[in-house]
């Protein structure tokens, strides 16, 4: 009877690992290299939100904050991110960015103004939001 026990729990045990290494699998980690507008950005769901501009391959878009930059307005950054799937989604900001980023490499700080960014600062985000009511 102890077998079979033991049997059963190591199989249940391959399956869990099994199925641990599917989930990851199909959310893999990976990383890229972005310039940082030196503005905010905004969005919106549940609430308003801050987001960075940053701007890959020539197309800009909206990321969350990056762990370990510490971002000041006024400035553009150049820096490479990892994302990692949060696997335990909780809020809309994590609905709306399922991977967190952090910093692996600041390559460079520049102080000055982005003029390139198609993107609205997050003042005329809110100003916009507001217009429509």
């Amino acid at each position: 009877m102890k077998t079979v026990i033991l049997r059963i729990a190591v199989i249940a045990l391959a399956l869990a690992a099994a199925i641990s290494c599917k989930k990851q699998e199909e959310h893999p980690s990976y990383e890229r290299t972005a310039r940082i507008a030196s503005y905010y950005g905004g969005v919106s769901g549940e609430g308003v939100f801050k987001v960075l501009n940053a701007c890959v391959d020539g197309r800009w878009e909206h990321w969350p904050g990056i762990k370990g930059l510490d971002y000041e307005e006024g400035y553009e950054y150049e820096v490479r991110v990892r994302f990692d799937y949060n696997h335990e989604l909780d809020g809309m900001m994590d609905v709306m960015f399922p991977y967190s980023a952090t910093l692996v490499e600041l390559v460079g700080k520049t102080q000055r103004t982005t003029d390139d960014c198609p993107l609205p600062t997050y003042d005329e985000f809110l100003e916009n939001l507001m217009s429509q009511y």
